[in-house]
């Protein structure tokens, strides 16, 4: 990516386990859908590659990939947006990949090399600063059912700079309410303040951070 070679312990990566239906509804009342998405982009100071569950505005054109399909989308500056769909799992489609590669292989053991490398433009690999990695982010926090907590909850995310897109409070179960936040776009350095500071809080829980991939 880029022309540089990320190994494994330099992505980012979360999986879906976390997910709870209750994110699932809010995303969709919230105009958006949950996609486990890999993503790598390139800012000032480097790379910055991560697989997470992501929040995916309904008309992005990933929040249609369903199924045994698969894409790649690509902002890039000379050409703008596109994107690269098709079946990416199932017996067919698995099944010709793999005897693709094996052709492939058997090619090149034949010829005796390992042929081209897929992208043969190389650079060195400059990590990116957290400061400069920058998203919206969606909190799911639990609070007793008391008056005061989104005063509150405003508070400590306004001692990070962070400010909010949307607030909803979703109907107490008599004891608890949970407590949705959509933020505007923060660096990895303040979602990691924000949320160690959510954490030590007495009166919060934190129950799910997912990022958001904004309109």
């Amino acid at each position: 990516a880029f022309g540089m070679n990320i190994q494994f312990d330099q992505v980012g990566h979360k999986g879906i386990s976390q997910i709870t239906s209750q994110d699932v509804s809010v995303a969709q009342s919230l105009g958006y859908v949950i996609k486990l998405v890999g993503s790598i982009v390139e800012t000032q100071s480097g790379i910055a590659a991560e697989v997470t569950p992501t929040f995916l505005p309904k008309q992005h054109p990933l929040a249609g990939v369903n199924d045994v399909m698969n894409a790649v989308y690509v902002e890039s500056i000379g050409i703008g947006e596109y994107m690269y769909y098709g079946p990416g799992a199932g017996q067919k489609p698995t099944a010709t990949s793999v005897l693709a590669d094996n052709i492939c292989i058997t090619r090149r053991l034949s010829d005796g090399n390992v042929g081209k490398p897929f992208n043969e433009f190389h650079r060195d690999l400059p990590l990116a600063n957290p400061a400069d990695v920058k998203s919206n982010y969606y909190f799911a926090l639990d609070t007793p059912d008391e008056k005061g907590k989104i005063p509150h909850l405003s508070e400590i995310f306004n001692s990070e700079d962070i400010s909010f897109e949307q607030v909803l409070q979703q109907k107490a179960n008599g004891t608890t309410a949970r407590i949705v936040v959509i933020t505007h776009a923060m660096s990895k350095t303040q979602l990691k303040a924000v949320t160690e500071k959510l954490e030590a809080a007495e009166d919060f829980t934190v129950v799910n951070t997912l990022k958001v991939l904004s309109n």
